[in-house]
């Protein structure tokens, strides 16, 4: 074996280096995205952590009928639940710009995304309220993208007593 022969083994040797180097890199940098988003959707699920007794209030309304006292204080009412709602809404968002997708969000949150928006303390006070409309659009357009993901998946949505062909509040296009 002469000195040009050692020479392309070693080229050959070297090309198969860095194809295992270029592997091994693509791999890691496939694993940091995995563990990235597993870690977001985590946070996500945390942070919904805070709004537990607002979701028990509303679902102990869905078991057990809504009854709006004559008393009642709306205002107070949608000051209570507005967070649970912008988080909603940044659910959209994030949907929006690809950061999390629709079928993510409903393995995490399809119940109680659906709890809070067929409430119907929550859709007479705040969602079909005038005062309001134009102030929710993010929810309730991921109301629709969520509906349209879950009929196209032939599923039903859950405790659903809205028609799904029609508009969540009067006046908005269906898509």
């Amino acid at each position: 074996m002469d000195w040009p022969d050692i020479q392309i083994i070693a080229q050959v040797l070297s090309a198969f280096g860095t194809i295992a180097g270029l592997y091994f890199v693509g791999s890691q940098v496939r694993q940091a995205k995995i563990d990235a988003r597993s870690s977001f959707i985590n946070e996500l699920s945390k942070e919904f952590e805070q709004y537990i007794d607002t979701m028990s209030e509303i679902v102990e309304d869905n078991d057990n009928g809504v009854c709006i006292p004559e008393d009642f204080d709306q205002r107070a009412y949608y000051i209570r639940i507005s967070p649970l709602i912008s988080f909603f809404e940044k659910m959209e968002f994030l949907v929006r710009q690809k950061s999390i997708r629709i079928r993510e969000l409903d393995m995490l949150f399809r119940k109680r995304f659906f709890a809070l928006m067929q409430n119907k303390k929550v859709r007479l006070t705040v969602l079909d309220h005038p005062e309001f409309q134009g102030h929710l659009d993010l929810v309730l357009d991921l109301e629709k993208r969520w509906r349209k993901h879950i009929t196209k998946r032939n599923e039903p949505v859950p405790g659903d007593v809205l028609d799904a062909s029609k508009p969540a509040v009067e006046g908005r296009a269906s898509t």
